[in-house]
């Protein structure tokens, strides 16, 4: 990849501040790096803090209110002209204010990195040529919300997205300078962690969320399960069927590495930190798989093909069911 003079990073959550160190760090150790974090809850700001380092040549922050979301152009339209022009543009997800920004500077390139596999999505949708089209009511009012450049983007990705995107599109992201940060690690041997997720109301009902858990508790009998709460979950969900949780001061993947940890096992319901902990701590993960009927209607589909994704990369996948409990 070609040397870049001054790069535009904009994230939305923690693990896409992540990934955009990882981008910086392996890509553009000596370049002007600008970084934009916007949030909306104080936790993202928060767990982003924790996660920003010195590297950084300049950082922002954008709140997102009703005030800011109504005049973001207006609000941003200093920012912009301060930054002036970029080589490269990263970001995670697209949406109004970020697109606003990506049409608004110039830059000779954009590439979106990972939050999660929302990556897949978008890299789904450029197939099928179905990336969402600006409103026109936005051109009226300013906001610059077009986003046609989606499909001229390239892609850093740990997953594998050629069904999707031509190769040379893509650079596979390995977490190559992570690791090289990495120091001993102390390895933990009979604890299992649980990643939690924001399932309940989402996904699951309270009660039967509470049901499964407690089959899942059952499950790993004899053996220390840490349930670590997803940033935005209920912990006296948990509290109410007697297990016990913790939360973190920063994103999983970070927190190991801050702990000197490596986990001998990592679970989920539903976690896409089970693809970036594998790879970063070449840890055993396995996904619980429940049945379908369980889940809302309209999210049945969408754990049927997390199941079948999960069990084509070969991570295993624990089947349970009422019978067995």
């Amino acid at each position: 990849m070609e040397d870049f003079r001054k790069n535009f990073f904009i994230v939305r959550t923690p693990l896409q501040l992540l990934n955009a160190t990882e981008a910086r760090n392996r890509f553009h150790p000596k370049d002007e790096n600008i970084l934009l974090c916007i949030y909306r809850k104080k936790i993202d700001e928060r767990l982003m803090q924790n996660i920003i380092d010195d590297q950084w040549s300049h950082i922002y922050w954008f709140h997102l209110t009703s005030l800011s979301r109504a005049f973001y152009p207006i609000m941003l339209y200093p920012f912009i002209r301060k930054i002036g022009e970029v080589t490269t543009i990263y970001i995670g997800l697209f949406g109004n204010v970020i697109s606003h920004l990506v049409n608004s500077v110039i830059h000779k390139e954009v590439i979106i990195f990972d939050d999660g596999n929302e990556i897949i999505k978008i890299a789904h949708a450029i197939k099928k040529k179905k990336i969402k089209e600006s409103r026109i009511s936005h051109r009226v009012f300013g906001k610059k919300t077009d986003n046609s450049f989606v499909y001229h983007t390239k892609f850093f990705s740990i997953y594998d997205l050629s069904s999707y995107i031509s190769p040379n599109k893509v650079i596979q992201n390995d977490y190559r300078a992570f690791k090289n940060k990495m120091c001993t690690f102390h390895e933990t041997d009979d604890r299992v962690y649980f990643i939690g997720s924001h399932l309940v109301s989402n996904y699951l009902e309270k009660k039967i969320f509470q049901k499964w858990m407690k089959s899942i508790e059952t499950y790993f009998s004899g053996r220390s399960i840490i349930y670590i709460l997803h940033r935005y979950e209920n912990a006296e969900i948990l509290h109410e069927i007697g297990i016990e949780t913790i939360r973190f001061d920063n994103i999983i993947e970070f927190q190991f590495m801050k702990d000197r940890i490596k986990p001998a096992m990592v679970v989920s319901l539903r976690s896409t930190a089970l693809d970036t902990l594998k790879i970063l701590y070449d840890t055993n993960v396995s996904i619980i798989k429940i049945p379908l009927c369980e889940f809302k209607q309209e999210k049945q589909k969408e754990m049927e093909e997390l199941y079948h994704y999960y069990s084509d990369k070969g991570i295993s996948v624990i089947s349970l069911s009422p019978e067995d409990f």
